[in-house]
């Protein structure tokens, strides 16, 4: 996705201002403080904390970095989710340190995970789906900064866009990208990590078996777990229209929609779009079995309360909640995903943290726990300070991609560089369904003046990096690009 578009369709079918927003002669006439944006960002409340405690370190500890793709953090019971598609993943929160409020940075599969293995926003590092770039070898990523540190460095991932000619293999002893999520990971994992035979070691895990599928029906996990929660909904959906299915259909449907040719409920009844949900719901109930597998293999190792394990998502899904299926737009069930982090012994088991933060902070609270200083590029940071209880969250979080967010813990801000779209209280309206940027104009100018200080703070990263050479260009083969459509990614 390019960053920065100005011509999409609004959720209520309008196309988004071309011109001077109607805020504009607020934001001319200076409008703009910081006090007022702290306002809008105050009362921020701490999770269950307790009193400020040393941070935890450890230095022999392994690392374990799990990506669920496609996984919004609301269809999760332990982020209030009323179906029971998590039972391991709960246990696992229980032991660990949950954020309510993480935060994607924005543009999907490929740009959150650069972001997540180097601590630079997408504008920042320059790695987009349809600029056809990899990653700068010169950029630090997690996994070089372990692998210096000894530690062995291993990654599996579902392929796609996690594939190592972006650049996300830097620093990997092994880098699985073929394909096959856990059917074919976890036997891969399973045979190096039974012999193992000592010393530090970094995993990285990804799957996008939660994601839209390419068979017929577009969450397809097969018997018993596509029956789990659909059950009573006989809509006779067998996932195709017109010959199109799956991700293929959904795609083709969201064109339609963004051309206003189109409504999601001229496609799919209400009873098809719960359908769909359904399935996905199935979907985290099969990747959730299999880390409970993993988890206990883990127990049996001896590993379990050696290692450091990080648990998230890179974006969420759409189900026509604002107007579109998959995951092209930054409204909260796509913005906001998981982040579990269990320490060894369950050290902070149990502790929820409401306030803001960001896949940015994956990084360097690794680095932290392990002793491990970050590089100097990072623009993330620790979040070991904010889980003992000594600091704050952060006031905002800069989303990049097609449609630009600022999200703070109470508003949601859209916009672009000619000025503020929509403005959502989350408050009194979680699923941003009220546009309120003409009751709170004030409000919105000045979050208005930080989305445009994010971004030109991004902007001037890239530039400063630049010099040390953009990333190489991608080449990609036929099979490559039909594996890409096949997820919903290309056209």
């Amino acid at each position: 996705m390019a960053a920065g578009r100005e011509d999409l369709a609004r959720p209520d079918g309008k196309r988004s201002l071309g011109g001077r927003s109607p805020l504009g002669a607020l934001l001319s006439l200076g409008v703009l403080s910081l006090a007022l944006a702290l306002a809008a960002c105050r009362g921020v409340q701490h999770g269950d904390r307790g009193v400020t405690t040393p941070a935890y370190r450890c230095s022999d500890c392994n690392v374990l970095l799990i990506s669920i793709d496609t996984l919004r953090a609301d269809h999760l019971h332990a982020y209030g989710y009323g179906r029971d598609t998590s039972p391991n993943i709960d246990r696992f929160a229980r032991e660990a340190v949950l954020f309510e409020q993480n935060i994607n940075t924005g543009g999907g599969t490929l740009p959150v995970h650069v972001s997540m293995f180097t601590s630079l926003p997408p504008l920042v590092h320059g790695v987009w789906a349809d600029n056809g770039r990899a990653l700068a070898s010169e950029r630090v990523t997690l996994a070089e900064q372990l692998h210096a540190a000894g530690y062995h460095t291993r990654g599996y991932t579902g392929g796609g866009f996690m594939q190592a000619m972006f650049g996300l293999a830097q620093g990997f002893d092994y880098f699985y990208d073929q394909g096959g999520d856990f059917k074919l990971e976890l036997p891969l994992l399973n045979e190096w990590l039974v012999p193992w035979a000592g010393g530090k070691f970094f995993l990285f895990l990804h799957t996008y078996d939660v994601h839209s599928g390419f068979d017929k029906l577009p969450y397809d996990h097969g018997k018993p777990f596509n029956d789990r929660f659909t059950a009573g909904l006989h809509v006779g959906f067998d996932g195709c229209r017109n010959g199109a299915c799956a991700s293929e259909l959904l795609s083709a449907v969201n064109h339609g929609i963004e051309r206003g040719q189109l409504k999601a409920g001229q496609v799919f009844s209400p009873a098809e779009i719960e359908y769909m949900k359904g399935l996905y719901d199935g979907g985290i109930a099969y990747v959730d079995a299999e880390l409970g597998f993993l988890f206990e293999e883990l127990k049996s190792l001896g590993l379990w309360d050696r290692t450091l394990i990080v648990l998230t998502a890179d974006h969420g899904e759409e189900f026509a909640e604002h107007g579109k299926f998959l995951h092209d737009e930054n409204f909260d069930e796509i913005a906001r995903v998981p982040l579990i982090v269990r320490f060894p012994h369950g050290v902070y088991g149990g502790r929820r943290i409401s306030e803001l933060v960001s896949t940015l902070e994956v990084m360097p609270t690794i680095l932290d726990v392990l002793g491990i200083p970050p590089n100097p590029e990072i623009e993330g940071r620790s979040l070991m300070p904010l889980i003992a209880g000594g600091r704050e969250g952060r006031p905002w979080v800069y989303m990049a991609g097609a449609l630009e967010k600022l999200r703070t813990p109470t508003w949601s801000l859209f916009a672009g560089e000619r000025g503020p779209w929509w403005l959502y209280d989350l408050r009194h309206d979680p699923g941003e369904t009220v546009d309120v940027i003409r009751a709170h104009p004030e409000t919105a100018a000045a979050l208005y003046g930080h989305y445009l200080e994010a971004r030109r703070h991004d902007l001037r990263g890239w530039r400063r990096l630049l010099p040390k050479g953009p990333g190489a260009l991608v080449r990609m083969s036929q099979g490559d690009r039909a594996r890409l459509r096949s997820l919903g990614y290309a056209e």
